[in-house]
C-alpha cells in the first residue's frame, strides 16, 4: 500500500526492513500501513473523485478490463471512511459506477473462462462466477445429450 512518511524511522518486521522518510512515498504491506498511520508515522494515500472519474472513463472507453492496483478496494474503503459526509456520497456514487462497469466485463470474461489479473476482492467473485457458469453449462449439456429426461 502506498503511504507518505510523516516521521523518519526504520521499521523492522522480521525479515523485512522499511525506511520511512518524512514527505517521501513508500509502498508497504497494508497491515503495516494501517498500523503506522494510527501511530502517526505515515499517511495512507487516498483517492479523490477525479481519480475515480478517470477510471470510469477508461472502463467506458476500453472494451477490455482495465488494470487496478492490487490494493484498490482497500484504499477505496479507507478513502470513503476518511471523507466528510458530503464528499463521501460523491465518492460512493463514483465507486459504485466503476464497480458496475467492471462487473459487466468480469461476467463476460467469466463466460469465456479467461485468466485475468485483478484485485483480490474481484478475484474471489470472479472465480465463484466462473465456477457457477462452468457448472451451469455442464448441467445444460446433460440436457442436450439426453442424460436428463
Amino acid at each position: 500500500m502506498d503511504v507518505i512518511g510523516i516521521k523518519d524511522i526504520t521499521i523492522e518486521t522480521g525479515k523485512d526492513s522499511y525506511k520511512i522518510k518524512s514527505e517521501k512515498d513508500i509502498s508497504i504491506p497494508s497491515w503495516l500501513a494501517l498500523f503506522l498511520e494510527e501511530e502517526g508515522i505515515v499517511k495512507i494515500k487516498s483517492y479523490d473523485n477525479k481519480y475515480f472519474q478517470i477510471l470510469i472513463l477508461g472502463e467506458k472507453k476500453d472494451k477490455k478490463l482495465n488494470l487496478l492496483d492490487e490494493d484498490f478496494y482497500e484504499l477505496a474503503e479507507i478513502t470513503l471512511k476518511k471523507a466528510d459526509p458530503q464528499h463521501r456520497k460523491k465518492l460512493a456514487i463514483s465507486l459504485k459506477e466503476l464497480i458496475d462497469l467492471r462487473m459487466r466485463k468480469l461476467m463476460q470474461l467469466a463466460m469465456q473462462g479467461a485468466e485475468i489479473k485483478i484485485p483480490h476482492r474481484e478475484k474471489i467473485l470472479y472465480n465463484k462466477i466462473r465456477e457457477e457458469i462452468k457448472n451451469w453449462f455442464a448441467d445444460t449439456e446433460g440436457m442436450f445429450n439426453g442424460d436428463r429426461v
